[in-house]
C-alpha cells in the first residue's frame, strides 16, 4: 500500500519540525545493539508495561528502577 500525497506532505512537515537531536543518524547501523522503544498512546495509557521504581535506589535493591510488563508486553515476541 502506497502513501497519499496528504500523508507524504505530513511525513515531510513532521520531518521539518523534527528537532535534529531527535533524527535519526544516516551514519548509525541501527541493526546493531539493543533499543528502547516508546509508545505514544492516548491518556498516556501503559500499553506494554511501565516503568517502576526509584531511580535515586542502588542495583540490587526492591526499589532499583525496573520496567513492569502488562500482559501485553509480556507476551510481545520480535523477529527478524
Amino acid at each position: 500500500m502506497s502513501l497519499t500525497p496528504k500523508q507524504k506532505a505530513m511525513i515531510r512537515w513532521k520531518d521539518a519540525e523534527q528537532d535534529d537531536a531527535l533524527k535519526r543518524n544516516p551514519l548509525k547501523n541501527y541493526f546493531e545493539g539493543w533499543y528502547h522503544v516508546t509508545l505514544n498512546t492516548r491518556n498516556e495509557a501503559p500499553t506494554c508495561g511501565y516503568v517502576a521504581g526509584d531511580v535515586e535506589a542502588a542495583d540490587g535493591s526492591t526499589e532499583e528502577p525496573r520496567v513492569v510488563l502488562s500482559e501485553v508486553g509480556n507476551s510481545a515476541t520480535i523477529s527478524y
